[in-house]
């Protein structure tokens, strides 16, 4: 498995965070690193964070104890 270069955090800290972008207007995609084949994936479905998920690359299921997300808004909203 390669070592992923992208920042994971523990899920749990990540929801909390997460939470606060949602409750400032911001849709949330949580991202996460294959643990097979350490492909870098963007959940398609917003607002929902998963413990699992398949990879688009080798197919494969991981299990999320670590991921990141990104934060989308269409309006003018400032997160802090």
């Amino acid at each position: 498995m390669k070592k992923p270069k992208e920042n994971n955090y523990p899920l749990t800290e990540c929801l909390q965070v997460a939470q606060r972008a949602r409750e400032d207007g911001f849709d949330i995609h949580q991202k996460w690193t294959c643990s097979h084949c350490g492909a870098r994936q963007t959940m398609a479905m917003p607002n929902i964070f998963y413990t699992s998920g398949e990879c688009e690359e080798c197919k494969n299921t991981s299990q999320i104890t670590e991921c990141n997300f990104m934060a989308i808004s269409m309006g003018l909203t400032r997160l802090q």
